[in-house]
């Protein structure tokens, strides 16, 4: 099973996209905030991450460049 990355800070979209992704057979991890989804990302070695830009503490594009 593919495993996906999902970095949100809005907990709503987070856990909608989160269970429509999981209902369509895709094993999730969600994060917080950027310094969060960092964190997973090394520890959970996803095979894609969905990442927002805005957010609090580290944005998407900090995510990125780390």
């Amino acid at each position: 099973m593919k495993k996906i990355l999902l970095i949100e800070d809005n907990m709503e979209v987070r856990e909608n996209l989160a269970e429509i992704l999981t209902l369509s057979g895709y094993d999730v991890v969600t994060g917080e905030d950027g310094v969060i989804g960092v964190e997973k990302a090394i520890s959970e070695s996803p095979d894609l991450i969905l990442c927002d830009v805005m957010m609090p503490r580290l944005d998407g594009f900090g995510v990125l460049r780390i």
